[in-house]
């Protein structure tokens, strides 16, 4: 059983790590998904492919996005990645409408 002081110690740090990539409106940009999903550490990665499961979970049919079969979640944090940096007028929205965006570009129905 993990120990109240552990779980507040872990709570600390995850805030912590939460409020330094966040943006002013507490909203989690483009540029912070590409700031977290860049970093070599093992916590951060998977923070990635969360986010971009939980992007993928959101998925509405109006998005027209169709994944192939077999795509991994890597990949797609890697392309979400490589897409952002490179575009500045993305860099500003509200990561999971900007990664829809990629997705869309990538995968169109």
């Amino acid at each position: 059983m993990v120990s109240m002081a552990r779980v507040i110690a872990i709570l600390l740090v995850c805030g912590t790590a939460t409020q330094a990539i966040a943006n002013d409106n507490f909203q989690f940009s483009a540029a912070s998904f590409v700031d977290a999903c860049t970093r070599a550490d093992q916590s951060w990665v998977s923070f990635c492919d969360g986010y971009i499961q939980a992007t993928i979970d959101n998925l509405r049919p109006s998005d027209a996005v169709c994944l192939p079969d077999g795509l991994s979640r890597s990949r797609l944090v890697s392309l979400g990645e490589q897409v952002l940096s490179a575009s500045s007028e993305l860099r500003d929205h509200n990561a999971q409408d900007a990664l829809r965006v990629v997705l869309r570009a990538a995968f169109p129905c």
